[in-house]
């Protein structure tokens, strides 16, 4: 039990350390844009300013999904494959479905409950990723 629970918060803090996120973003014209970044927040503000040439002309944006990597290589691995057709759009479409819609919400505009700027994206993330796990240890980590 003891080694179970250590691994555990091995994976809890390996997660909160990764900083690289790969994202889609649904546009205005119904297009997606697909990226990755290490600071989502910062990222999405970009795009949302008209900074990004292929959105800029495509506003508003809408974050559809995003996934944290400890490394920027498999952030780029994965947005290469969600843009070179290796994922077909169905397998897309589920990954999408399947987001919690809370976790968005954390990066959305008008939201009562966002969090300030950069102070607890990564924790956001980890919970997406590591799910059940950390809600179970929520209250030892002080997550409410």
């Amino acid at each position: 039990m003891r080694s179970a629970l250590v691994r555990s918060f091995n994976v809890i803090a390996a997660l909160l350390m990764a900083h690289f996120f790969t994202y889609i973003l649904q546009c205005a014209d119904g297009k997606r844009y697909y990226g990755h970044t290490s600071n989502l927040r910062r990222r999405l503000a970009e795009h949302d300013g008209g900074r990004v040439r292929f959105t800029a002309p495509r506003r508003p944006l809408r974050l559809l999904w995003f996934h944290v990597y400890p490394t920027r290589w498999e952030a780029r691995k994965r947005e290469r494959m969600l843009k070179n057709g290796r994922s077909q759009r169905k397998t897309i479409d589920a990954l999408i479905a399947s987001f919690p819609k809370a976790v968005l919400g954390a990066f959305s505009k008008g939201d009562p409950h966002r969090v300030k700027p950069d102070a607890e994206a990564p924790l956001i993330a980890a919970v997406h990723v590591a799910g059940p796990l950390l809600l179970w240890l929520g209250p030892f980590l002080r997550l409410h």
